[in-house]
């Protein structure tokens, strides 16, 4: 049943579920509370078996999926056996992007955003077509980092970057404002 939030209640169907901490924590360890969300990429994650189109949640992702296979462990051995073939580090990655802020610098940008600001414009667009690929993949190189050393290696042996976050940014912006 879908619940929405309506003043201090979660409203569905004949459910009427208060909107307070230890109501919610104790509906959601009895499993009679499931997020949306969850239910939805349990379902076309887990059941379907299906990739998902991911910018940088692929660790949220990650989490979810375990945590959607914890979910069913007891209740549906059968399908928690099938879902260990899941390959959660091959998942489809498309990253957010960068566009003006307005004021003259940039701000990170989703798909969402470039679609409710309609879209880019072709200006933008042609430079995006111009640019090295290489180069749209520099503000991105520290999180990347991040990332792989936590998935794959050991935090231990992390490797001081050269360039901050940032920097790396206001390289790209460089980068990008100097094509004609």
């Amino acid at each position: 049943m879908r619940l929405t939030a309506e003043g201090e209640f979660l409203i569905g169907g004949d459910n009427k579920i208060a909107i307070e901490p230890d109501t919610i924590i104790k509906l959601l360890s009895q499993r009679k509370l499931i997020p949306c969300m969850l239910l939805k990429f349990a379902l076309a994650i887990v059941y379907l078996g299906m990739k998902t189109l991911t910018g940088f949640s692929l660790e949220y992702t990650t989490r979810m999926v375990e945590a959607i296979r914890e979910l069913i462990r007891n209740d549906f051995p059968d399908e928690y056996k099938l879902s260990e073939k899941i390959i959660l580090n091959s998942m489809n990655v498309a990253s957010i992007t960068l566009g003006p802020d307005g004021h003259g610098g940039w701000k990170e940008l989703y798909a969402f955003d470039v679609i409710y600001n309609g879209g880019f414009n072709r200006k933008v667009l042609e430079k995006i077509g111009r640019i090295q690929y290489k180069d749209l993949l520099i503000p991105y190189l520290a999180f990347a980092y991040s990332y792989g050393l936590s998935k794959y290696g050991r935090v231990e042996d992390a490797v001081p970057l050269p360039y901050t976050e940032v920097e790396l940014k206001k390289i790209f912006e460089n980068k990008f404002n100097q094509l004609n």
